[in-house]
């Protein structure tokens, strides 16, 4: 057995021995070598009676001077070389980071210093076999292998993803069960951001940011936004740890609002009510013009009623009567207008229109009590029309002998959406001119009832 070098060196009585404490100091004391330190720059014999520290520690890793190795080199991490050419090394080799693949069974034919593997099921080769679920680092001095201890991370360089070593010492992908506090995830971190999220809105009408707001609080941004939402109308503002965060809608998004205490859809340009509602718009068209549908709606389906002009009546043929113009919508229907009573002194009743590409076609919408071809002496107070539909009736003369214009013509159609161009046109057919004596027609018109789906 022998004493410990201080005894001698530091006797309790007397003086100390200069040579034994500096022997002492250099051999018993672990060398500690800082990160940014080289080991090859660093002196390890001491020239004044060639003892050298038995130990060098360098990042938190203990090196043992091995005097039997005289050719292994310095790697930093199983070796370190000094400058006098001492080796030390450590058994313990530190734990890596990160892995090249978690997948390569084979061991490497020619490795690179430093290159680490965590070794699979049945890997393969000289000195991997047998080494499963440990993690292989290539050294300067061959390959060496780390164990590693339950819950331990590891970087896959392979797949940019970490695994952990579970309770079962299976390597698994993932960091395990975690629980996550309430607000934790914001809209941004999940898959397909905000798209995926019904928000819960204060009001649609809010333009300052107000002060103080409680967390996670959302609102879809006013028209003209000032301060801290400048620039940001129409998008979702939601605080999110001390701070706004802006979502950009896309077509889909939902949210509800509730000083609305409705369901509000985005339609890729607005934001529109989203409550599976069905609601009628009424378009009465007595003048040519253009007819667009709501573009915003889920669903829009239009009823088409088209009347031709009446035409007009006369009991002379001083001046004759004129046929009713025809009305349309786009080039879906049409109706041509009612004929002109007969001006030649025969005194019959106009032609009736006709309808063309409706669902439903009709060649009057109005009728009259049947006349013979010389229909007998009438008054206008003792004629009676008898309704056959919704249309214009022809003119109908004050005199004793009556001449009817034809009643207009009508087309019934429904459209969907999806058959109707960005802007359909309609015109309106022109009442028939009354003949001398005669009456006017009326003139046509179109109606467009709108069912829109919101």
């Amino acid at each position: 057995m022998s004493q410990h070098d201080a005894i001698n060196a530091l006797p309790t009585a007397g003086n100390a021995n200069h040579a034994l404490i500096r022997d002492l100091l250099t051999k018993r004391m672990a060398y500690c070598l800082d990160t940014s330190e080289a080991a090859t720059s660093f002196t390890a014999v001491d020239p004044a009676d060639g003892t050298l520290p038995l130990y060098i520690i360098q990042s938190g890793t203990v090196f043992r001077f091995d005097s039997t190795d005289t050719t292994t080199a310095n790697d930093g991490v199983t070796c370190l070389v000094t400058a006098d050419g001492k080796r030390y090394k450590t058994l313990n080799v530190a734990f890596p980071y990160a892995v090249l693949s978690v997948a390569v069974s084979a061991e490497p034919v020619s490795p690179t210093i430093g290159d680490a593997y965590l070794l699979p099921t049945g890997s393969t080769g000289t000195h991997w076999a047998g080494n499963d679920g440990k993690i292989g680092i290539f050294t300067a001095r061959g390959w060496v292998f780390v164990v590693a201890g339950i819950g331990q991370q590891l970087y896959n360089e392979a797949n940019d993803s970490y695994y952990h070593k579970n309770a079962s010492g299976t390597w698994i992908l993932g960091f395990g069960t975690q629980t996550l506090g309430t607000g934790a995830v914001f809209p941004y971190n999940m898959h397909g951001g905000g798209g995926k999220v019904r928000f819960y809105i204060e009001n649609q009408t809010t333009n300052t940011p107000p002060v103080s707001p409680p967390d996670a609080v959302e609102y879809i941004v006013g028209p003209s936004p000032t301060g801290a939402w400048a620039g940001q109308a129409g998008k979702i503002a939601r605080e999110e740890a001390g701070a706004w965060a802006f979502y950009a809608p896309a077509a889909g998004w939902r949210a509800f609002d509730k000083a609305q205490a409705a369901e509000f859809i985005y339609s890729g340009s607005v934001w529109q009510t989203g409550g599976g509602n069905m609601k009628r718009v009424d378009h009465y068209f007595t003048t040519a013009g253009a007819f667009t549908f709501n573009k915003d709606a889920r669903s829009v389906f239009v009823d088409v009623l088209v009347v031709g002009g009446a035409g007009g009546g006369n009991s002379t043929i001083n001046v004759n009567s004129t046929a009713g113009g025809t009305s349309s919508f786009g080039s879906h229907c049409s109706a041509t207008g009612g004929g002109a009573a007969n001006g030649s002194g025969v005194n019959t009743v106009g032609a009736s229109g006709a309808g063309s590409g409706g669902d439903f076609n009709g060649g009057g919408v109005l009728g009259y009590e049947a006349q013979d071809s010389v229909p007998s002496a009438k008054t206008a107070a003792s004629f009676t029309p008898t309704e056959f539909g919704p249309g214009p009736r022809g003119g109908v003369s004050v005199n004793t002998n009556i001449a009817l214009g034809g009643p207009g013509g009508f087309s019934r159609m429904n459209l969907l959406s999806t058959a109707i161009g960005s802007s359909e046109t309609v015109t309106v057919g022109a009442a028939g001119g009354a003949g001398s004596g005669g009456v006017a027609g009326q003139a046509g018109f179109v109606v467009v009832r709108e069912w829109i789906l919101t």
